[in-house]
């Protein structure tokens, strides 16, 4: 089946939208693919190499045309396409399967909704229809394969798969390229990078946690640096990073004692020694905090954990 000559791909976001958005742009900066389009819905970039790594948005596809409710389609869909399945996003109850109904009728072949071999996704966008052919779709069974409790050690504190890959994604960092969490717990943002095939280093200061996170690394079949050490007291020989990506430490949950605005700013100081690119979340705002170790905060998110719970993204250049 023969589409554009220039591939465009459409990303359908997820609900999270400033979440999504934002995944969607720094991989795309991270992987020089150019942003055509982008509203609270979906995004529509060249190539989009990056789509197969997302975790807030919910399907891809590779555009075939842009039409209107009727249906108008290109010749392509004159061949056969038995065993085909189709969604719509934009329009909900009747309005939906009236539009999957009239695109069925117009497409050769028979469909195939239990099992299909390939899904052509319609996105309505006011009275125009996009037509996609899916090339990534989410699923929810790549992250609680391995949820936290799944896992032989289970800390708490620990951040839930799906958000930890977003921090990683939220840096740009590619594969074979190489990040530090300096506050790796049990390993969750590290698992996230190494199954991405980025090269990642963790520092705990627990030996408990240390232990724990080379034992879920290893449960996974990953392979991730664990150096049991104070952050503050590691040597020269930890190295450089391409990106640094940690969930700080905070609260009952630490063993750290004293003002932790000012356990930050030591952080922030020794992260700006290993790296130029940083992606830190943590309990408050810290954008002062970041700028007085001259990081350059290009981005903040704030997001609800659950009810009582906050969380703020920074997402820093040096």
């Amino acid at each position: 089946m023969t589409y554009n000559k220039n591939l465009m791909i459409l990303v359908y976001l997820s609900g999270l939208t400033e979440l999504a958005k934002a995944e969607v742009e720094e991989l795309a900066k991270a992987y020089d693919d150019k942003i055509i389009n982008m509203n609270d819905r979906f995004a529509i970039v060249e190539d989009g190499k990056f789509v197969g790594r997302l975790a807030y948005s919910k399907v891809a596809g590779e555009i075939i045309c842009k039409t209107s409710l009727d249906l108008d389609l290109p010749r392509c869909f004159n061949e056969d396409h038995t065993g085909f399945g189709v969604n719509v996003w934009g329009l909900k109850g009747k309005e939906s399967a009236r539009l999957k109904k009239r695109f069925g009728d117009k497409v050769k072949g028979k469909p195939n909704l239990s099992n299909p071999s390939e899904v052509f996704d319609l996105v309505v966008n006011e009275s125009d229809v996009i037509v996609t052919k899916r090339v990534w779709a989410y699923n929810p069974k790549v992250f609680s394969s391995r949820d936290l409790k799944a896992r032989p050690v289970f800390n708490p504190t620990s951040l839930k798969p799906k958000l930890a890959r977003l921090l990683v994604n939220l840096s740009g960092v590619k594969p074979e390229q190489t990040l530090l969490d300096p506050f790796c717990g049990v390993g969750g943002i590290l698992i996230e990078a190494s199954i991405l095939g980025v090269k990642a280093t963790g520092v705990e200061i627990d030996a408990r946690w240390a232990r724990g996170a080379r034992q879920n690394l290893a449960y996974l079949g990953l392979n991730a640096r664990v150096v049991n050490e104070d952050f503050f007291e590691v040597g020269s020989d930890l190295g450089k990073f391409d990106t640094v990506v940690t969930d700080l430490p905070y609260g009952r949950s630490t063993r750290l004692d004293g003002d932790m605005t000012n356990f930050y700013r030591r952080a922030f100081n020794k992260m700006k020694e290993l790296s130029k690119r940083l992606v830190v979340m943590g309990p408050m705002d810290l954008v002062e905090e970041l700028k007085s170790s001259e990081w350059n905060v290009r981005r903040k998110i704030k997001m609800r954990v659950h009810r009582s719970l906050e969380r703020w993204i920074h997402v820093c250049n040096g």
